[in-house]
């Protein structure tokens, strides 16, 4: 009874994984574009507003840009870093689902 237990809670794990690999594969684009919006209504609001408060405006524009080009790239990092955890410990419970239904085959 506890090997069908371990079986059908790796099975609900491993199906569980595979979605949440979907779903953040999904969003990387939305969340891409979303951050390219936010950057450009930054950019246009700062060229409008803060034009008057603030002298050299290619400095202004070359730190939101920076700060934009690092956030992007910390976002697909951790990103991709969470893919492929997600990713490995699939494939360890694959490993592991096989082994059991393995001796479960070779006991019957």
């Amino acid at each position: 009874m506890s090997e069908e237990q371990s079986i059908l809670e790796l099975e609900k794990s491993i199906k569980s994984n595979k979605t949440a690999i979907k779903t953040k594969k999904k969003r990387i684009p939305i969340t891409i574009s979303g951050l390219v919006l936010a950057y450009l209504l930054i950019f246009n609001l700062s060229s409008i507003v803060l034009s008057d408060y603030i002298d050299n405006q290619i400095e202004f524009i070359k730190l939101i840009s920076i700060v934009f080009v690092v956030l992007l790239f910390l976002y697909v990092i951790v990103t991709i870093y969470s893919i492929s955890r997600l990713n490995t410990i699939n494939k360890e419970q694959n490993i592991s689902l096989y082994k059991v239904a393995k001796l479960k085959e070779e006991v019957s």
